[in-house]
Protein backbone atom coordinates (compact mmCIF):
# COMPACT_ATOMS: atom_id res chain seq x y z
CA UNK A 1 0.00 0.00 0.00
CA UNK A 2 1.61 3.21 -1.16
CA UNK A 3 0.30 5.75 1.31
CA UNK A 4 -1.56 8.70 -0.25
CA UNK A 5 -1.03 10.59 3.00
CA UNK A 6 0.25 14.08 2.24
CA UNK A 7 2.81 15.73 4.51
CA UNK A 8 2.10 19.06 2.83
CA UNK A 9 -1.64 18.72 3.45
CA UNK A 10 -1.00 17.80 7.09
CA UNK A 11 1.29 20.81 7.58
CA UNK A 12 -1.37 23.13 6.14
CA UNK A 13 -4.02 21.54 8.37
CA UNK A 14 -1.81 22.02 11.41
CA UNK A 15 -1.21 25.63 10.45
CA UNK A 16 -4.76 26.70 9.61
CA UNK A 17 -7.26 24.17 10.99
CA UNK A 18 -5.66 23.00 14.24
CA UNK A 19 -5.54 26.47 15.86
CA UNK A 20 -9.30 26.80 15.30
CA UNK A 21 -10.05 23.33 16.69
CA UNK A 22 -7.80 23.93 19.69
CA UNK A 23 -9.43 27.28 20.39
CA UNK A 24 -12.93 25.81 20.23
CA UNK A 25 -12.40 22.30 21.60
CA UNK A 26 -9.07 22.24 23.45
CA UNK A 27 -7.94 19.06 21.64
CA UNK A 28 -5.57 17.92 24.39
CA UNK A 29 -3.80 14.56 24.02
CA UNK A 30 -1.64 13.09 26.78
CA UNK A 31 0.30 9.86 27.21
CA UNK A 32 1.97 9.36 23.82
CA UNK A 33 5.32 9.07 25.62
CA UNK A 34 4.15 5.56 26.62
CA UNK A 35 4.58 4.44 22.99
CA UNK A 36 7.85 3.61 21.24
CA UNK A 37 8.48 4.73 17.63
CA UNK A 38 10.01 1.41 16.60
CA UNK A 39 6.86 -0.53 17.53
CA UNK A 40 3.46 -0.93 15.87
CA UNK A 41 0.24 -0.48 17.82
CA UNK A 42 -3.51 -0.78 17.46
CA UNK A 43 -4.96 2.25 19.23
CA UNK A 44 -8.52 1.54 20.40
CA UNK A 45 -10.68 4.42 21.60
CA UNK A 46 -14.18 5.42 22.55
CA UNK A 47 -15.81 8.18 20.56
CA UNK A 48 -18.82 10.40 20.14
CA UNK A 49 -20.25 12.70 17.50
CA UNK A 50 -16.94 14.55 17.57
CA UNK A 51 -15.22 11.68 15.79
CA UNK A 52 -13.81 14.10 13.20
CA UNK A 53 -12.30 16.19 15.97
CA UNK A 54 -11.21 13.12 17.95
CA UNK A 55 -9.52 11.40 15.03
CA UNK A 56 -7.87 14.57 13.74
CA UNK A 57 -6.48 15.59 17.12
CA UNK A 58 -5.06 12.10 17.76
CA UNK A 59 -3.41 11.93 14.33
CA UNK A 60 -2.03 15.44 14.84
CA UNK A 61 -0.62 14.53 18.26
CA UNK A 62 0.97 11.42 16.73
CA UNK A 63 2.51 13.55 13.97
CA UNK A 64 3.96 15.98 16.50
CA UNK A 65 5.33 13.15 18.62
CA UNK A 66 6.83 10.93 15.90
CA UNK A 67 7.03 13.32 12.92
CA UNK A 68 5.26 10.79 10.71
CA UNK A 69 7.85 8.03 11.25
CA UNK A 70 6.18 5.66 11.81
CA UNK A 71 2.78 6.76 10.59
CA UNK A 72 -0.58 6.17 12.23
CA UNK A 73 -3.72 5.63 10.14
CA UNK A 74 -7.29 6.09 11.38
CA UNK A 75 -9.86 3.53 10.28
CA UNK A 76 -12.93 5.37 8.94
CA UNK A 77 -16.34 4.29 7.65
CA UNK A 78 -15.96 3.05 4.07
CA UNK A 79 -18.95 5.12 2.94
CA UNK A 80 -16.92 8.34 2.87
CA UNK A 81 -14.36 6.85 0.47
CA UNK A 82 -17.02 6.57 -2.23
CA UNK A 83 -16.77 10.32 -2.94
CA UNK A 84 -13.57 11.34 -4.78
CA UNK A 85 -13.07 14.74 -3.12
CA UNK A 86 -13.83 13.56 0.42
CA UNK A 87 -11.84 10.36 -0.13
CA UNK A 88 -8.81 12.32 -1.32
CA UNK A 89 -8.87 14.62 1.71
CA UNK A 90 -9.29 11.72 4.14
CA UNK A 91 -6.41 9.80 2.57
CA UNK A 92 -4.20 12.87 2.74
CA UNK A 93 -4.75 13.36 6.45
CA UNK A 94 -4.15 9.68 7.25
CA UNK A 95 -7.48 7.83 7.09
CA UNK A 96 -8.02 4.35 5.67
CA UNK A 97 -11.24 2.37 5.06
CA UNK A 98 -12.44 0.37 8.07
CA UNK A 99 -11.54 -3.11 6.81
CA UNK A 100 -9.29 -6.02 7.72
CA UNK A 101 -7.43 -5.64 4.43
CA UNK A 102 -6.57 -1.96 4.92
CA UNK A 103 -5.38 -2.47 8.51
CA UNK A 104 -3.30 -5.50 7.53
CA UNK A 105 -1.55 -3.48 4.83
CA UNK A 106 -0.86 -0.61 7.22
CA UNK A 107 0.72 -2.95 9.77
CA UNK A 108 2.65 -4.79 7.08
CA UNK A 109 4.37 -1.51 6.20
CA UNK A 110 5.36 -0.89 9.82
CA UNK A 111 2.66 1.64 10.73
CA UNK A 112 0.14 1.87 13.56
CA UNK A 113 -3.65 2.02 13.29
CA UNK A 114 -6.34 3.89 15.21
CA UNK A 115 -9.85 2.41 15.45
CA UNK A 116 -13.11 3.38 17.18
CA UNK A 117 -14.85 -0.01 17.61
CA UNK A 118 -18.11 1.43 18.97
CA UNK A 119 -18.96 2.83 15.55
CA UNK A 120 -22.16 4.79 15.13
CA UNK A 121 -23.82 2.83 17.96
CA UNK A 122 -21.52 4.39 20.54
CA UNK A 123 -21.21 7.76 18.81
CA UNK A 124 -24.97 8.22 18.78
CA UNK A 125 -25.64 7.32 22.41
CA UNK A 126 -27.90 9.76 24.20
CA UNK A 127 -26.71 12.61 26.39
CA UNK A 128 -27.85 10.67 29.45
CA UNK A 129 -25.40 7.90 28.46
CA UNK A 130 -22.56 10.29 27.60
CA UNK A 131 -20.27 8.94 30.34
CA UNK A 132 -20.65 5.30 29.30
CA UNK A 133 -18.12 3.65 26.98
CA UNK A 134 -19.74 0.93 24.87
CA UNK A 135 -18.16 -0.87 21.90
CA UNK A 136 -21.40 -2.74 21.22
CA UNK A 137 -19.64 -6.11 21.73
CA UNK A 138 -17.71 -5.61 18.48
CA UNK A 139 -14.50 -7.63 18.64
CA UNK A 140 -13.08 -7.44 15.12
CA UNK A 141 -10.33 -5.14 16.38
CA UNK A 142 -9.10 -7.88 18.75
CA UNK A 143 -8.72 -10.25 15.81
CA UNK A 144 -6.79 -7.56 13.91
CA UNK A 145 -4.37 -7.09 16.82
CA UNK A 146 -3.86 -10.84 17.27
CA UNK A 147 -3.41 -11.53 13.57
CA UNK A 148 -0.81 -8.78 13.21
CA UNK A 149 0.83 -9.45 16.59
CA UNK A 150 0.58 -5.84 17.76
CA UNK A 151 -0.19 -4.50 21.26
CA UNK A 152 -3.54 -2.84 21.90
CA UNK A 153 -3.41 0.70 23.27
CA UNK A 154 -6.64 1.80 25.01
CA UNK A 155 -7.42 5.47 24.31
CA UNK A 156 -9.84 7.28 26.62
CA UNK A 157 -11.62 10.35 25.24
CA UNK A 158 -13.77 12.71 27.27
CA UNK A 159 -15.72 15.84 26.41
CA UNK A 160 -16.60 15.27 22.77
CA UNK A 161 -20.20 14.27 23.53
CA UNK A 162 -20.90 17.78 24.79
CA UNK A 163 -20.21 19.15 21.28
CA UNK A 164 -23.60 18.00 20.04
CA UNK A 165 -25.88 16.39 22.65
CA UNK A 166 -28.07 13.54 21.37
CA UNK A 167 -31.63 13.18 22.62
CA UNK A 168 -32.57 9.93 20.86
CA UNK A 169 -30.67 7.00 19.31
CA UNK A 170 -33.17 5.33 17.05
CA UNK A 171 -33.43 2.47 14.56
CA UNK A 172 -36.59 4.02 13.15
CA UNK A 173 -34.66 7.09 11.99
CA UNK A 174 -32.59 4.84 9.73
CA UNK A 175 -35.74 4.15 7.72
CA UNK A 176 -36.86 7.78 7.75
CA UNK A 177 -33.57 9.33 6.63
CA UNK A 178 -31.62 8.62 3.43
CA UNK A 179 -28.11 9.10 4.86
CA UNK A 180 -28.08 6.12 7.28
CA UNK A 181 -29.48 3.89 4.53
CA UNK A 182 -26.64 4.92 2.22
CA UNK A 183 -24.07 4.38 4.98
CA UNK A 184 -25.63 1.03 5.94
CA UNK A 185 -25.78 1.92 9.63
CA UNK A 186 -28.35 0.65 12.12
CA UNK A 187 -28.65 3.69 14.38
CA UNK A 188 -29.33 7.36 13.75
CA UNK A 189 -29.94 10.15 16.27
CA UNK A 190 -32.01 13.19 16.93
CA UNK A 191 -29.52 15.72 18.24
CA UNK A 192 -29.44 19.37 19.22
CA UNK A 193 -27.55 20.43 16.10
CA UNK A 194 -30.06 18.69 13.84
CA UNK A 195 -32.95 20.52 15.47
CA UNK A 196 -31.22 23.93 15.45
CA UNK A 197 -29.74 23.85 11.96
CA UNK A 198 -32.77 22.32 10.24
CA UNK A 199 -35.04 24.84 11.98
CA UNK A 200 -32.85 27.70 10.78
CA UNK A 201 -32.89 26.26 7.26
CA UNK A 202 -36.70 26.02 7.33
CA UNK A 203 -37.15 29.59 8.59
CA UNK A 204 -34.66 31.19 6.19
CA UNK A 205 -35.69 29.30 3.03
CA UNK A 206 -39.40 29.80 3.71
CA UNK A 207 -38.87 33.50 3.04
CA UNK A 208 -38.10 33.02 -0.66
CA UNK A 209 -38.66 29.37 -1.69
CA UNK A 210 -41.82 27.30 -2.30
CA UNK A 211 -42.95 24.89 0.39
CA UNK A 212 -41.73 21.76 -1.43
CA UNK A 213 -38.20 23.18 -1.70
CA UNK A 214 -38.22 24.20 1.97
CA UNK A 215 -39.22 20.67 3.00
CA UNK A 216 -36.49 19.04 0.89
CA UNK A 217 -33.72 21.35 2.09
CA UNK A 218 -34.82 21.02 5.71
CA UNK A 219 -34.93 17.23 5.39
CA UNK A 220 -31.37 16.97 4.08
CA UNK A 221 -30.11 19.56 6.56
CA UNK A 222 -31.54 17.48 9.39
CA UNK A 223 -29.67 14.43 8.16
CA UNK A 224 -26.31 16.13 7.61
CA UNK A 225 -26.37 18.48 10.60
CA UNK A 226 -25.58 15.61 12.94
CA UNK A 227 -21.92 15.95 11.90
CA UNK A 228 -21.81 19.65 12.79
CA UNK A 229 -20.84 20.85 16.29
CA UNK A 230 -23.34 23.05 18.07
CA UNK A 231 -21.11 24.57 20.76
CA UNK A 232 -17.50 24.43 22.02
CA UNK A 233 -16.40 21.87 24.61
CA UNK A 234 -13.01 20.75 25.88
CA UNK A 235 -12.04 17.42 24.26
CA UNK A 236 -9.34 15.50 26.11
CA UNK A 237 -7.69 12.18 25.16
CA UNK A 238 -5.48 10.02 27.34
CA UNK A 239 -3.24 7.26 25.95
CA UNK A 240 -3.16 4.25 28.30
CA UNK A 241 -0.40 1.65 28.62
CA UNK A 242 -0.09 -0.83 25.72
CA UNK A 243 -1.49 -4.32 26.32
CA UNK A 244 0.25 -7.39 24.85
CA UNK A 245 -2.68 -9.67 24.09
CA UNK A 246 -0.57 -12.80 23.71
CA UNK A 247 0.70 -12.39 27.28
CA UNK A 248 -2.88 -12.59 28.57
CA UNK A 249 -3.06 -16.28 27.63
CA UNK A 250 -1.33 -18.52 30.21
CA UNK A 251 -1.51 -21.48 27.81
CA UNK A 252 0.64 -19.64 25.21
CA UNK A 253 -1.60 -20.62 22.32
CA UNK A 254 -1.17 -19.34 18.77
CA UNK A 255 -2.90 -16.23 17.47
CA UNK A 256 -5.24 -18.32 15.32
CA UNK A 257 -6.28 -20.39 18.33
CA UNK A 258 -6.96 -17.26 20.38
CA UNK A 259 -8.99 -15.72 17.57
CA UNK A 260 -11.22 -18.81 17.60
CA UNK A 261 -11.62 -18.67 21.41
CA UNK A 262 -14.72 -16.59 22.17
CA UNK A 263 -14.02 -16.64 25.91
CA UNK A 264 -10.56 -15.14 25.37
CA UNK A 265 -11.95 -12.50 23.01
CA UNK A 266 -14.50 -11.49 25.64
CA UNK A 267 -11.74 -11.33 28.26
CA UNK A 268 -9.74 -8.92 26.08
CA UNK A 269 -12.86 -6.92 25.24
CA UNK A 270 -13.75 -6.48 28.93
CA UNK A 271 -10.17 -5.55 29.86
CA UNK A 272 -9.76 -2.88 27.18
CA UNK A 273 -13.27 -1.48 27.62
CA UNK A 274 -12.75 -1.32 31.38
CA UNK A 275 -9.42 0.47 30.95
CA UNK A 276 -10.94 3.05 28.62
CA UNK A 277 -13.92 3.57 30.95
CA UNK A 278 -11.80 3.93 34.09
CA UNK A 279 -9.61 6.68 32.67
CA UNK A 280 -12.61 8.38 31.03
CA UNK A 281 -14.38 8.47 34.42
CA UNK A 282 -11.33 10.10 35.96
CA UNK A 283 -11.09 12.75 33.24
CA UNK A 284 -14.78 13.60 33.52
CA UNK A 285 -14.50 13.80 37.32
CA UNK A 286 -11.55 16.22 37.08
CA UNK A 287 -13.37 18.38 34.52
CA UNK A 288 -16.40 18.94 36.77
Amino acid sequence: MKSPRSSNFILKSQKYLLPILRFLFGCEVQGLEKLQPEKKYLLVGNHSVGVFIEGFMLLDAWENRFNGKPMCFAMTHRFFFQFPLISSMMHKVGCIPASYEASDEAFKEGNSVLVFPGGNYEAMRTYREREICDFGQKKGWIKIALKNQVPVVPVSIAGSHFINPNFVRSRLMCYVMILPALMNVKWFPISLSQIVYSSLMAVVTSLFLPLWAVIILTYFTFGLAYFLPIWPAHVHAEINDPIDLMSLDPERRSADELIADHIFLQKVYDLVLGTVQKKMDLMLKLSR
